[in-house]
């Protein structure tokens, strides 16, 4: 029995054969997962460059402005940028628009400052801020907008700029990946906000531009 055993085993390590069927649904099966991974991960990152471009488009847009912007203007800039980064759903994108300037005197102007801003020693003023979703991006006042200095290049005494921010929710196609490993000591509250590895849920992709007006200063109007 021993011996025959033995025998049955050599010869099934032996055998070279198989069907070919078979192996060729189990080939095609690993090579379809791999194709979905891959084009999952490559349509991730063409979102990412596509979003980032069209987030500066619109700055450029608004540092090239001659006339006055507001809500109207900010929304129409919405359209434009749901338009080049290909949005699906308008509800996907959140614009906040943010004019800025550094003042060059103190004491309701009867000092001269020269001081450029750098929102630490000398904060920066918040003149205009403009949210076209505040459920999603509150708008600045000059206590959180200078929170963000270290984000915010340094500015001449009397200068303004405009800050531009964006959001777009990318759903992908495929939730590939998992919620990464902390240790079981953690909080629930650590748990909760314990980071996902991959493409699993939704993914937030943010822009932060800092323009300056090419021509003249960008001024607001409520009706414009």
């Amino acid at each position: 029995m021993k011996s025959f055993r033995i025998r049955s085993f050599k010869a099934l390590r032996d055998d070279e054969s198989g069907s070919a069927a078979i192996e060729g649904v189990m080939g095609a099966l690993l090579l379809l997962g791999w194709y979905v991974v891959a084009f999952q991960f490559w349509d991730a990152f063409r979102t990412r460059s596509t979003v980032t471009k069209a987030a500066y488009t619109i700055s450029d847009m608004i540092s090239r402005e001659n006339n006055e912007i507001g809500p109207e203007y900010i929304h129409g800039l919405r359209k434009v940028f749901n338009y080049v980064s290909d949005a699906r759903d308008a509800e996907q994108t959140v614009i906040r628009v943010t004019l800025f300037n550094c003042a060059s005197t103190t004491d309701n102007g009867a000092t001269v400052d020269t001081r450029p801003c750098d929102g630490v020693d000398k904060k920066f003023t918040v003149t205009q801020p403009y949210s076209t979703d505040t459920t999603k991006m509150q708008v600045y006042d000059d206590g959180s907008f200078n929170d963000e200095h270290s984000r915010i290049p340094r500015m001449a005494a009397g200068d303004m700029a405009v800050l531009v921010e964006t959001i777009y929710t990318y759903a992908p196609l495929f939730d590939i990946g998992d919620r990464g490993l902390y240790f079981p000591s953690s909080s629930p509250e650590a748990a909760k906000k314990a980071a996902w590895i991959g493409l699993a849920g939704t993914i937030k992709y943010t822009n932060f531009v800092v323009t300056r007006p090419r021509v003249t200063r960008v001024t607001w109007s409520d009706d414009a």
